[in-house]
C-alpha cells in the first residue's frame, strides 16, 4: 500500500467518523422541528423525524395562548425586553470591569480579585433572601421595568463572565495595544487617538461578546435549573402585604 493510498483511507475514515458523530449530534435538533408538525400522541410514539400526518396545530395552538392567558408573540415580547438590556448591559460592564483587572496594577488588586471570585462560590439560593429584601426596600418588587432583574447588571455582578474577560485579556500580549496607542499618536487629533484605541480593543474583544450573548440567552445549566426551581412559585402572591415578584 502506497503513502498516497494510505492518507486516502486515513482522510475518508477521518471524514466518516466526522459526519457520523456530526449526525448524532444534530439529530435532536431535527427531530425537533419535525415534532412541530406532529400530534401529542405520535410525538411519544416513536423516534422518527417525519411526521405521518403533518398538521399545523401544535402553531395554531401556540398563536392563540402560550402556556396561559398569552400568547407566543407577549411570550417573546416578555422574554426579550428583560434578555436583550441584561446583554447589553452585562457586556459593557463585565468589559470595563475585567480591563482594569487584566491591564492595570494598583492598591487592593489582590484582595478584590479574591472577593470577586469568591462570589462563585455563593448558590443562588443563598442569595434570593438578601437580594428580595433588598430589592424590596429599593421598591423594584413588581416593577413594570424589570429593575430587579436589569440594574444589577450595570454593576458587573456577573462574576462568571467577569472572570472569562480577565482570562481572555490576560492572554492578549498589551503590546497589541501599544501598537494601536503609537499608531494614534502619529494624529495630532485626540479624537483620533482615542478612536485608534478603542478599535483595537474592539478587535481583540470581538469574541468575547458573542460568547456572552449566548450564555445570556441560553443560560449556564445552575442558572436554567435555578430557573425551574423558581417556575412553579406564584410571584404575584402577596407576601406580608406586598407582591414577591421580581
Amino acid at each position: 500500500m502506497t503513502r498516497e493510498t494510505r492518507r486516502a483511507i486515513n482522510t475518508f475514515m477521518r471524514y466518516l467518523v466526522l459526519i457520523v458523530v456530526g449526525l448524532v449530534m444534530i439529530y435532536p435538533l431535527i427531530w425537533m422541528v419535525g415534532a412541530t408538525f406532529k400530534t401529542n400522541n405520535e410525538i411519544f410514539s416513536g423516534i422518527g423525524f417525519i411526521p405521518k400526518n403533518p398538521t399545523f396545530s401544535g402553531y395554531k395552538n401556540a398563536l392563540k395562548n402560550y402556556g396561559g392567558d398569552i400568547d407566543i408573540f407577549k411570550a417573546m415580547i416578555n422574554t426579550y425586553s428583560i434578555v436583550l438590556p441584561k446583554v447589553l448591559f452585562t457586556i459593557i460592564s463585565a468589559t470595563v470591569t475585567a480591563y482594569g483587572f487584566a491591564r492595570f496594577q494598583f492598591r487592593g488588586k489582590n484582595l478584590l480579585f479574591a472577593v470577586l471570585m469568591s462570589t462563585l462560590f455563593l448558590p443562588q439560593v443563598v442569595l434570593n433572601v438578601p437580594q428580595f429584601i433588598l430589592f424590596n426596600k429599593f421598591g423594584w418588587i413588581d416593577s413594570p421595568l424589570y429593575m430587579a432583574l436589569i440594574v444589577p447588571t450595570l454593576f458587573a455582578t456577573d462574576t462568571y463572565f467577569v472572570f472569562m474577560l480577565i482570562q481572555f485579556l490576560r492572554n492578549i500580549p498589551g503590546e497589541l495595544e501599544e501598537a494601536a496607542c503609537i499608531d494614534g499618536w502619529l494624529h495630532q487629533d485626540s479624537v483620533v487617538r482615542d478612536r485608534a484605541h478603542a478599535e483595537a480593543l474592539h478587535r481583540i474583544l470581538r469574541p468575547v461578546p458573542v460568547h456572552v450573548v449566548l450564555q445570556r440567552l441560553y443560560g449556564p445549566p445552575a442558572l436554567r435549573e435555578y430557573a425551574r426551581q423558581i417556575s412553579g412559585f406564584h410571584f404575584r402572591k402577596n407576601v406580608h402585604g406586598r407582591g414577591c415578584g421580581l
